[in-house]
């Protein structure tokens, strides 16, 4: 794990974390992000992986693990938005259906990739709208 105890509390916001990777672009490479978010008696257990492959095609896989309290309650408005260099794919409250949810997309990439996923909630009845931003991005330098 590279970056492990990540605390996104917002009085911590923005933090950057920096690596150098090491991976084989004639391979498949997986990056593998874990989600084990407790918020109040809220809980909620995701993989986002992202699978590169040689011939330039990014796999997105988005495993949701368990059901999450609450999410019955996310309006019309809640929204998730990946975008691989520039190209946004969107989930909407619906992925939150259900006990697990498992989601798969593909694009296309180059170097330098870059990956966002950002999002959206809000509640029905509720004022509150919270937001939370990711970018993973790969440079391909020697």
């Amino acid at each position: 794990m590279l970056f492990p105890g990540i605390n996104d509390a917002e009085e911590y916001l923005p933090q950057t974390f920096e690596s150098v990777l090491e991976y084989d672009e004639n391979a498949i490479n997986r990056f593998r992000f874990e989600y084990n978010i407790k918020i109040d008696t809220a809980e909620e257990y995701a993989d986002v992986i992202f699978q590169l492959l040689p011939e330039g095609a990014c796999n997105t896989f988005i495993i949701r693990k368990n059901y999450v309290e609450g999410s019955e309650l996310l309006d019309t408005n809640y929204r998730v938005d990946f975008t691989i260099n520039g190209e946004t794919k969107t989930l909407d409250k619906d992925y939150h259906k259900g006990k697990t949810h498992q989601i798969k997309f593909e694009h296309t990439y180059n170097y330098p990739l870059d990956i966002k996923w950002s999002s959206r909630k809000s509640f029905q009845g509720s004022d509150r709208v919270t937001y939370d931003e990711i970018e993973f991005r790969i440079d391909d330098e020697v």
